[in-house]
């Protein structure tokens, strides 16, 4: 489980308040495991029994971010540690993480 994924857990376990975590918990496994992999926001809504509207929503309100926001990070952290470590170039990694568009991908890897 990388460093994000580990820690947005960490941080719903201490606030197991918060509406919902644990309802997304095995989703969140899911996309740490399989963010490389093409997924609509209907695929994922699916998962957990939602509509889209209402995983949008609630999948914000409980992780923190959206779930485009949540996969890019996954995939951003992953890029930043083969980017560090390998002669690949930025189009090559870009498309292994599931980025069509290195141009994308550049923009996302800057926030």
């Amino acid at each position: 489980m990388n460093n994000m994924c580990r820690s947005i857990i960490n941080e719903q376990l201490a606030s197991r308040s918060r509406p919902g975590f644990f309802r997304f918990a095995e989703l969140l496994t899911y996309l740490e495991r399989n963010y490389m992999e093409k997924m609509t926001i209907d695929d994922l809504a699916n998962q957990v029994a939602m509509s889209r509207s209402s995983f949008m929503r609630n999948f914000k309100r409980t992780v923190g971010l959206s779930p485009i926001d949540y996969i890019n990070r996954i995939r951003i952290e992953s890029a930043r540690a083969l980017l560090e470590d390998s002669t690949y170039n930025i189009t090559e990694i870009a498309q292994v993480f599931g980025f069509e568009d290195s141009n994308y991908f550049s923009r996302v890897f800057g926030k």
